[in-house]
């Protein structure tokens, strides 16, 4: 599992122009995905999706249950313990049946161990491993490929 920022609101980049037109300012309001998919990327967890209105003018009138995937929202729109304790127990949920290892990595909007039972998050189908510092980029296959192609699709 891992998250990213994706600036939804840039301008297509496909344009003559060199530089920046003066006295305009880049628009930079994101959203954050979370993505998950096992080892060899053959299933893969709906995204959640964290922006910041509850109710963006984008989904008006949609059930935001119809969707397939998750939507949060908080100010900054970032990973909170709030809503990883939300996506970790819905994660859990979906493992029934099953005994699932979850890479993570120290990202500070991800519960410590030691806060799970403070937090009630209580979990049967899945083991929780935090990754060592600066590990990240060099383990976590979320990083490198599936988060790159992502976004690719996203832009074209």
């Amino acid at each position: 599992m891992d998250e990213t920022g994706l600036c939804w609101h840039f301008q297509a980049d496909n344009s003559p122009a060199t530089h920046q037109l003066e006295g305009q300012k880049i628009n930079k309001e994101r959203i954050t995905l979370v993505i998950c998919a096992n080892s060899d990327n053959n299933e893969k967890i709906p995204l959640t999706i964290i922006g910041k209105h509850l109710n963006p003018r984008c989904l008006k009138g949609i059930n935001h249950d119809t969707l397939g995937d998750r939507y949060h929202a908080n100010p900054k729109a970032w990973m909170t313990q709030n809503v990883f304790r939300l996506w970790l127990l819905d994660f859990d949920c979906r493992m029934q049946g099953r005994q699932v290892l979850l890479l993570l990595d120290n990202c500070p909007g991800h519960i410590p161990l030691e806060k799970f039972a403070e937090m009630n998050v209580v979990l049967r189908n899945t083991h929780v491993f935090y990754l060592p510092p600066n590990m990240t980029s060099t383990v976590q296959p979320c990083d490198a490929r599936i988060i790159r192609t992502c976004k690719a699709y996203y832009r074209k």
